[in-house]
């Protein structure tokens, strides 16, 4: 009978959003406020651009259980994290291993991020994206500690061209 449940759940498509503007979920995971001042020079330039239904969640602060039914009716995410010890952090690798190219390749993505040394968390991030069969975007953002006024107008520019290309 689970088996059964689980199937028809996966099968069963979403509702639609009841909100008629494209959505962007932006998952992210900041711990040090830099991921987080990144996340926010993208959402100022995607409404630059557009009146999007933009679904910011702090993964820190947010249940991914909250998470995932609005990524079901998301047009596109932007996800981001910092990197610590080579790589991204738990959460973000726990939403996106509930990802599944079958119900999620539709989105346009992209990732962003700070990092202190390396920076490998953004392609990373990219990579699983792109592996999800998500329509990944060519530039992906990370930038190395506390963001400088230059660095945020390139958050900005990101979020500008990334709303550009969901509105043709």
């Amino acid at each position: 009978a689970v088996r059964r449940t689980c199937m028809a759940h996966w099968a069963t498509p979403p509702e639609a959003d009841p909100d008629p503007r494209p959505k962007i979920v932006m998952p992210y995971l900041s711990v040090y406020g830099y991921t987080k001042m990144i996340a926010d020079g993208i959402i100022d330039g995607l409404q630059m651009v557009a009146d999007f239904n933009i679904k910011p969640f702090d993964l820190v602060e947010t249940e991914l259980s909250q998470v995932l039914p609005e990524i079901e009716t998301a047009d596109a995410i932007l996800i981001g994290s910092p990197t610590l010890v080579g790589d991204t952090l738990p959460p973000v690798w726990e939403l996106l291993s509930q990802l599944s190219p079958v119900t999620h390749g539709h989105l346009v993505a992209a990732a962003f991020g700070a990092y202190g040394w390396s920076g490998e968390a953004v392609p990373n991030l990219a990579q699983r994206l792109t592996s999800l069969k998500c329509k990944v975007w060519e530039e992906q953002l990370k930038i190395n500690f506390v963001p400088s006024e230059q660095e945020l107008a390139k958050a900005t520019e990101l979020g500008k061209a990334f709303a550009k290309s969901l509105v043709g």
